[in-house]
Parts: C-alpha cells; sequence; structure tokens
C-alpha cells in the first residue's frame, strides 16, 4: 500500500510503503507489518501489535478531525 505522507513534514520523507510479510517455514508464522518510507527508515511490527495501535491512531485522528469540524 503506498503511503503518502505529504510534503512539508520534514524531516519525514513524503512518500513511503506499507506491507504484510511472513516468513516461508513449514509451520505457521506470524505476519508482520512494515512500514517503509523514503530515505530508508522502517518500522516492523508483528500484525498482533499493529491492530490495537492502528486502532488507536485512528480514533486520535477522527477525534482531530472532530476537533476541526467544531472550531469551523
Amino acid at each position: 500500500m503506498p503511503l503518502n505522507i505529504g510534503a512539508g513534514n520534514w524531516p519525514i520523507p513524503p512518500t513511503g510503503v506499507a506491507f504484510l510479510t511472513e516468513s516461508v517455514a513449514p509451520w505457521r508464522c506470524s505476519a508482520f507489518l512494515r512500514v517503509v518510507v523514503d530515505g530508508g527508515a522502517q518500522l516492523s511490527m508483528p500484525v498482533e501489535s499493529a491492530a490495537p495501535l492502528l486502532a488507536a491512531l485512528s480514533e486520535l485522528v477522527a477525534s482531530a478531525m472532530a476537533d476541526e469540524e467544531v472550531s469551523r
């Protein structure tokens, strides 16, 4: 999934990619969410950890958007 982080967010590069990976083995392996941004910065975490983090971030962003609507 391509990520457009947006211009003007220095020092974070404006683009990146998020993807899921899983080891190839004869047994079940955990899937990992990986995020790589231009310039080589990387984040890697098990999907079990990523799910609650992404849910919390979604709530945080929704709250900020609601606050912006109220202030208009």
